[in-house]
């Protein structure tokens, strides 16, 4: 992921993969539906990344720093 589109477009593809709409996904993450709406479309440029890791986590996902070019994380 280069972007905070990209980053979007991943949040909204685990969203959906956790069968979660974005309701469900806000009460779980204690946000609006309006905030993972914005999260998801990357509205006015504002991605709070406290907020994406709250969705994330939510969802049931954690993110991980993975180097350009490999599939490994940082951490192993």
């Amino acid at each position: 992921m280069l972007t905070l589109e990209d980053v979007a477009h991943r949040l909204r593809q685990l969203r959906k993969a956790a069968s979660l709409s974005q309701q469900q996904l806000a009460e779980l993450a204690g946000v609006t539906r309006s905030t993972v709406s914005r999260m998801e479309t990357v509205a006015k440029d504002d991605m709070s990344l406290k907020v994406v890791l709250r969705l994330l986590g939510a969802a049931g996902y954690e993110l991980h720093a993975v180097k350009r070019g490999h599939d490994g994380t940082a951490d192993g």
